[in-house]
C-alpha cells in the first residue's frame, strides 16, 4: 500500500438499506478502491447492482458476460467506522457493526454494550 494511507475498519452497506440475512456462504471478490472508499483501504469489495446478480450467479453466463458484469459501475454504498474487534475471530456480537465516533478509531467493543 503506497503513501500514508491507513487501513480503516468499516462496515459497507447500501444507503438506507439493510444487510442481507440468511446467507450460508459467500466469496468476496476485491478490486482497486475508487472514490471515497480509497480513503479507507486500497482494495474494495466488488459490489454488483441488484439487476446483475442473477446473471452473475447463472452458470450459463459466459466469461465475456462475467467480465462485462464486473466492469459495470457499482451501486452506492455508505461506510461508517466500526470497532477493530471485527477482525478478531473470538469476538462475535451485534455491537460490532455499531458506528463508532470517527475521532476514536480502533475503539474496542470486547463486550456487546446491549448485554
Amino acid at each position: 500500500m503506497g503513501g500514508d494511507r491507513r487501513r480503516k475498519t468499516a462496515l459497507l452497506h447500501p444507503p438506507g438499506g439493510r444487510l442481507a440475512r440468511g446467507l450460508q456462504t459467500f466469496t468476496i471478490l476485491t478490486t482497486e478502491a475508487q472514490g471515497d472508499l480509497a480513503r479507507i483501504h486500497d482494495r474494495s469489495p466488488v459490489i454488483l447492482a441488484r439487476d446483475l446478480r442473477d446473471a452473475w450467479m447463472d452458470p450459463g453466463t459466459t466469461v465475456d458476460e462475467a467480465r462485462a458484469i464486473l466492469g459495470s459501475p457499482p451501486p452506492d454504498v455508505v461506510a461508517h467506522p466500526v470497532s477493530t474487534d471485527v477482525g478478531r475471530v473470538r469476538v462475535n456480537h451485534p455491537g460490532l457493526i455499531r458506528p463508532l465516533d470517527e475521532s476514536s478509531p480502533g475503539q474496542s467493543s470486547a463486550a456487546d454494550p446491549q448485554d
